[in-house]
């Protein structure tokens, strides 16, 4: 085993080790209250989402089940993919990728391409 690889597992069993005795008490990590659940008057603002969320469900599928041919399928999903194009600003540009190739292994069937790594981001698996 590499020696650097070791000492980074003993490093990172001792932390464990020593989180969990009482060097590290227990934190109450809770945002909410406890009886958030139990008090539904505390729940305002969850209340009406959730009623605006199931009447655009009920529209939606009072809409779906208007359609009857392939021809209303079809103008529904047109309509649809307009609508999220429009909400996310259009689609993105297309741009030439220009991959830059560093090496090719080649095998019966099929061949693997490597590709430089992107400053350390993506570790490429064919690397030697």
């Amino acid at each position: 085993m590499n020696q650097a690889l070791a000492k980074t597992r003993s490093s990172i069993v001792a932390m464990m080790l020593l989180c969990s005795s009482s060097f590290c008490p227990a934190a109450d990590l809770r945002v909410l209250p406890t009886n958030f659940n139990s008090d539904k008057t505390q729940q305002m603002m969850r209340s009406y989402l959730r009623g605006l969320t199931h009447a655009a469900l009920d529209d939606r599928l009072e809409e779906l089940e208007k359609l009857q041919s392939v021809g209303q399928i079809e103008a529904y999903q047109r309509k649809r993919r307009d609508f999220f194009l429009q909400t996310i600003g259009g689609p993105p540009p297309q741009t030439p990728l220009n991959p830059k190739i560093t090496g090719r292994l080649e095998y019966p069937d099929y061949s693997v391409e490597d590709l430089p790594d992107l400053a350390g981001l993506i570790q490429n698996p064919h690397a030697k």
